[in-house]
């Protein structure tokens, strides 16, 4: 095939000032402690020269796409006919290679059902798949293996190039680059050859500084030999594991850091916890190098091997580098327990980051995949290229993650630049295979409630909360200005409060059908409910009349179907009305009852629906569902103020929560078949209005009520 055109790639190395914190804000001469949503924000905006919404847009799209494994279900859909996909910074928007004669209708179809809307995603045309890519790059690198081994030549895959690229070395002579030239002519797919400068592709190995933690043992935290006589031997640990067999827990890193062919071998590790009081970790249990880089270390029954295994890393502050641009520190933690609920495949284009012992938590571009590379006589393949970071010996092993999901552990470096270089970490879902692992989830944890008031805020209203997809949560409350205000959760922080606008005389209610879609209710001055909603990236309302009182309701058992409830200003009645994208909007029914609140509503699946409100006559707790067939009701019990809240997990699951009315504490009780309900239970607090629930997925859910500091009160089930 006829060969592209050799391209000469420039290294520009960009000097930094004196112990200037890579990516560090900086106010009036002082460094400003930074989340790791906004520092990942700041890095992206300093990489792609984007203002701080386009970043944030780019990235929650990015967020999207790992949180349903965008990559994987674009595979799925074409099969043989898949030909990569990668992320277009310029444009924020996927790009999906389609092979000839492959039709465009299926695949659009399927990237719409993922929730991606028509300016996130667009479709060009490519003639190789990946798998003629694969195996192509593997005939390459057979014909120049003494060239790789030498550490001349690596090899890699574009999906925007829809190419296997060929990177060599410039010392390579003139009868290396014919026969290099030659290899590319023959191929069945295209080549393209990069000359980069340098004798030979030598990085270091990145297996030497300190950093530790307490309990629980986490992704980024330095490990070593538990030999104190080899403490000095160190990398950092990568992600937490269990066995896909066994259900053994596990914690994997580098297969270098275990051992390099002709030292010895790593097979006892240990730690220190933030005592700096030495802790035994485990035994290697199985390690891969070269070849590949992956191995897994068996913590059970260590002082590590605690009830809860969440997954967590540390995201480390940024390098701080000296007068040779040598990394001599990094600023203080941004989060010490960043939570990582799975993994997901890479994707080029993506944002990415990684946490290393000594160069602190920087973050760059996925570049191309499946790349080789070779150190000291000894190749890695397989391996994936993140941009513009900083590491440093030491950071071996270390987890690379984007939007608390797994993508891998570092390898290297290309060059023992400090910062501004390409690295190169092993695949995730490739190394958990391979060791027989899985990344665990927040389903695979032990569970129980947690409680934090972070969402904060200033309400004179309960707070409403809803979920477009896992991880991410949408607050919604009454200001004091009476207008309508937002605060997003992206999945590692909280985002700030946004003043909406609009004038409320209730409380909000929320719901979403799927991503990028957001319903919100209240009621106007009038008594009418005001209906919001975010669609195509931007907020439209309605207004659907009546008169109410209390804080109405709105849910939705499917996109395309909503359903909303209110509680009628003098009849005190239950009212419903509905819509469908066929039919629009119903009239309002008359449901019955006699209500002392505002209902609250949630669906577990088509043609089931769940509304409770509290009653006049005793403050009990009334109860109706809809079950296809028509409504029924029944009673809860208890007795309590204000608007209760519903969740379910899944069919046959249901969770009810309620603000008692002489304690003002926080009740549950929850429905699941064949057993029944269960008894109330008190979970404590101090509450100053009603609740709203919403549960993303099995085993999580999520509660809101407004605290006696008139602030965002939250507590969450789950590990």
């Amino acid at each position: 095939m006829v060969k592209n055109r050799v391209a000469i790639v420039v290294v520009l190395l960009v000097l930094l000032s004196l112990a200037q914190p890579v990516g560090a804000a900086e106010s009036g001469g002082k460094k400003v402690q930074l989340s790791a949503v906004s520092s990942e924000i700041n890095e992206y905006r300093k990489d792609f020269g984007v203002s701080a919404t386009r970043a944030e847009e780019a990235l929650q799209t990015q967020a999207h796409a790992a949180n349903i494994d965008l990559h994987t279900r674009v595979e799925d859909s074409l099969g043989d006919a898949y030909a990569g996909i990668w992320f277009d910074n310029r444009s924020s928007e996927y790009v999906v290679p389609l092979l000839p004669g492959t039709t465009a209708g299926s695949l659009v179809s399927a990237l719409t059902a993922t929730g991606l809307q028509g300016d996130e995603f667009r479709i060009v045309r490519a003639q190789s798949s990946w798998a003629a890519l694969e195996v192509a790059q593997i005939w390459i690198n057979g014909r120049l293996l003494a060239m790789i081994n030498a550490g001349l030549v690596q090899t890699s895959l574009d999906p925007r190039r829809n190419a296997v690229v060929v990177t060599y070395s410039e010392s390579v002579d003139a009868i290396g680059r014919i026969k290099i030239e030659g290899v590319a002519d023959r191929a069945r797919v295209d080549v393209e050859l990069e000359e980069l400068p340098g004798e030979r592709f030598e990085g270091s190995l990145e297996a030497c500084d300190q950093a530790y933690c307490g309990l629980p043992l986490r992704g980024g935290v330095r490990i070593h030999d538990n030999d104190p006589s080899k403490e000095w031997d160190k990398c950092t640990a990568g992600f937490k594991a269990i066995g896909n067999s066994d259900g053994k827990r596990y914690f994997l890193t580098a297969g270098h850091c275990v051992e390099i062919p002709g030292t010895y071998a790593t097979l006892h590790w240990g730690t220190r916890d933030d005592a700096l009081t030495p802790r035994y970790v485990g035994e290697t249990k199985q390690y891969t190098y070269p070849g590949q880089d992956w191995a897994k270390i068996d913590v059970g029954g260590s002082w590590w091997d605690v009830p809860s295994w969440p997954g967590e890393v540390v995201y480390w502050g940024s390098p701080i580098l000296g007068a040779y641009e040598e990394i001599i520190g990094k600023t203080p933690p941004v989060s010490t327990d960043y939570r990582i609920n799975g993994a997901t495949s890479n994707v080029t284009g993506n944002y990415a980051c990684h946490s290393g012992i000594v160069s602190g938590t920087t973050c760059g571009e996925i570049g191309n995949l499946n790349a080789t590379w070779t150190q000291g006589g000894l190749t890695v393949y397989g391996l994936v290229e993140l941009m513009n970071i900083c590491s440093q010996s030491g950071d071996s092993g270390g987890p690379v993650f984007w939007k608390n999901r797994a993508l891998g552990m570092w390898h290297s470096s290309r060059t023992d630049a400090k910062c501004n270089d390409t690295g190169l970490y092993t695949d995730i879902n490739q190394a958990t295979q391979a060791l027989g692992v899985r990344i665990p989830t927040p389903e695979t944890g032990s569970r129980s409630w947690h409680y934090d008031n972070t969402p904060g805020g200033t309400l004179t209203s309960k707070p409403a909360i809803a979920s477009s997809e896992s991880d991410l949560l949408d607050l919604f409350a009454r200001g004091t200005n009476n207008a309508l205000w937002y605060r997003h959760w992206n999945g590692g922080g909280w985002d700030p409060w946004q003043d909406l606008g609009g004038q409320m005389s209730s409380g909000p209610s929320s719901v979403s059908w799927g991503p990028g879609r957001l319903d919100v209710v209240f009621l106007a001055a009038n008594g009418s409910v005001e209906h919001w909603y975010w669609s195509n990236k931007q907020w439209k309302t309605d207004n659907l009349g009546g008169e109410f009182a209390f804080d109405p309701a709105v849910t939705s058992w499917a996109p395309g179907r909503l359903d909303v409830f209110a509680r009628g200003k003098t009849s005190r009645k239950l009212w419903h009305k509905w819509w469908t994208t066929t039919h629009g909007w119903s009239a309002w029914e008359e449901m019955g009852g006699d209500l002392a609140s505002g209902p609250a509503a949630v669906s577990w699946g088509t043609n089931r629906i769940d509304v409770a409100a509290v009653k006049t006559s005793d403050s009990s707790l009334q109860h109706w569902y809809w079950d296809g067939s028509g409504w029924k009701t029944d009673n809860l019990g208890g007795s309590f103020a204000s608007e209760p809240a519903l969740a379910a997990w899944g069919p046959n699951r249901l969770d009810v929560f309620a603000r008692g009315k002489e304690s003002n504490k926080l009740w549950h009780k929850w429905w699941a078949n064949p057993n029944g309900y269960s008894a109330w239970e008190d979970m404590g607090g101090a509450l100053t209005s009603g609740l709203s629930a919403v549960s993303w997925d099995e085993n999580r859910i999520d509660v809101v009520g407004r605290g006696t500091d008139n602030a965002s009160a939250h507590w969450w089930w789950g590990s």
